[in-house]
C-alpha cells in the first residue's frame, strides 16, 4: 500500500469559517476533481451533489441529515480526516448557513 495521498492536487486548506450551500457545492466539485481516480468516492460525490441541487431546485432548506452526511464525507474525502469526531462534524455543520434563503 502506498503512503501517497489518494487526491490529485495540493493539500486542501482547512475548512472555511463560514459555509453556505454554494460553498459546499464548490467543495464537492473540488473533491470530485481531486479524487477522480477513485470511482467510489467520485460516485459518492456525485450523489451528494445531486441531492443538494435537488434541495436548491425545490427551494427547500437542506435537511439536517443531508448536511451531516455531506460534512462527514468532506471531512474524510477532501480534508482527509477519517477519524473526525461527532463534535467536529457538528461544529462544522453549524457553520453552514442556508444559501437558498435571502
Amino acid at each position: 500500500m502506498s503512503d501517497r495521498p489518494a487526491r490529485v492536487g495540493p493539500r486542501p486548506a482547512p475548512p472555511p469559517e463560514r459555509l453556505d450551500t454554494w460553498v459546499v457545492l464548490d467543495l464537492l466539485a473540488t473533491t470530485r476533481r481531486w479524487r477522480v481516480n477513485e470511482p467510489f468516492v467520485a460516485g459518492q460525490t456525485d450523489g451528494l451533489a445531486r441531492a443538494l441541487v435537488a434541495c436548491l431546485n425545490a427551494g427547500d432548506p437542506v435537511p439536517h441529515w443531508l448536511r451531516t452526511e455531506i460534512i462527514a464525507f468532506l471531512l474524510e474525502a477532501l480534508w482527509e480526516r477519517s477519524g473526525s469526531t461527532g463534535d467536529e462534524r457538528a461544529e462544522l455543520a453549524a457553520r453552514w448557513a442556508d444559501g437558498a434563503r435571502p
